[in-house]
């Protein structure tokens, strides 16, 4: 279904960050989300997400990913994170 393969999606934007510590521990908020369906897969085989950030500076993140079953790609992805300050969540 399209709107779980969206969510997937856009809950992988952050995993750049997270895996190599950059990740500010108040978190990060999409500001832009883009997302273009390439093709249909079977819903009973796991997904593979492959995400890359491209650019970051110190509030903005820049990633780009897809989420694929072996060699078919269902999506494809990219965004803009903004990460929070501590300030920010009060």
């Amino acid at each position: 279904h399209g709107g779980f393969l969206a969510a997937a999606a856009e809950k992988c934007l952050f995993l750049p960050l997270y895996l190599h510590g950059q990740l500010e521990r108040n978190g990060v908020v999409t500001i832009n989300f883009e997302l273009q369906y390439v093709q249909q897969v079977d819903p009973m085989i796991d997904l593979l997400a492959r995400v890359s950030l491209v650019h970051q500076t110190g509030r903005l993140a820049f990633v780009r990913g897809e989420l694929a079953q072996g060699d078919k790609i269902a999506v494809t992805f990219s965004g803009t994170l903004r990460k929070l300050s501590h300030a920010a969540v009060r």
